[in-house]
């Protein structure tokens, strides 16, 4: 049950309880789930998508790019993946199938028509 070793994170003695609180956040999650940030092309990231393209990585760009990126499953990213939706560029995951994204609804991957639906 404790495949992070949690529990050594407890100091117990006689009359003594301590956790290190710092190293439990650090290891503890809710939810184990590996995502991945997709960066949505539009008018106002393309720019920045041609300098990450070009090799240029500045943190200001990074922090750009954090506001036109979602985040999606491990599932959601294969999917995309075996349609080839999606760019890579070094780390950077470009949704090329803009149709995919829409500014009210945000990303939708699967089909609306089917039980499947699933929006971002």
């Amino acid at each position: 049950m404790d495949e992070k070793n949690i529990r050594d994170d407890f100091i117990i003695g006689d009359n003594d309880f301590k956790l290190d609180f710092k190293t439990c956040a650090e290891k503890f999650k809710i939810i184990e789930s590996k995502t991945h940030d997709i960066i949505i092309k539009n008018e106002f990231s393309e720019k920045l998508i041609d300098k990450i393209r070009c090799g240029i990585f500045t943190r200001e760009i990074l922090r750009e790019l954090g506001q036109h990126s979602v985040s999606i499953y491990e599932y959601e990213f294969k999917k995309l993946c075996d349609e080839k939706s999606l760019e890579i560029v070094d780390e950077f995951k470009i949704l090329k199938q803009t149709d995919l994204y829409n500014d009210n609804i945000g990303l939708n991957i699967f089909d609306e028509s089917s039980s499947d639906c699933y929006i971002l």
